[in-house]
């Protein structure tokens, strides 16, 4: 059976899950802006709840492509609540 490749492009409003590190988290975050950026795929801002996991900056936020390629480390859950974790 063909499975359908799910789209990992995070967008505003989608809900993103940073897995376990070193035994802390996960941590949860919703995209509240996508900056664009003609050097690269763009960036993403979040607000975490209840912290932001280590390393994230509130002025650079996340690479979009970093989330759309670790599935080891992020899950995206999109507006109409459907985990996006590589396949459906």
């Amino acid at each position: 059976m063909k499975k359908n490749k799910i789209n990992r492009w995070v967008a505003l409003g989608d809900v993103v899950i940073r897995k376990k590190v070193d035994g802390d988290g996960p941590w949860v975050g919703v995209v509240y802006d996508v900056v664009e950026d003609t050097a690269s795929w763009g960036r993403v801002l979040l607000h975490w709840t209840p912290t932001a996991p280590p390393h994230y900056s509130s002025r650079y936020g996340l690479s979009r492509v970093n989330v759309h390629n670790c599935f080891s480390e992020y899950d995206v859950v999109n507006k109409k609540g459907v985990l996006r974790d590589g396949e459906a």
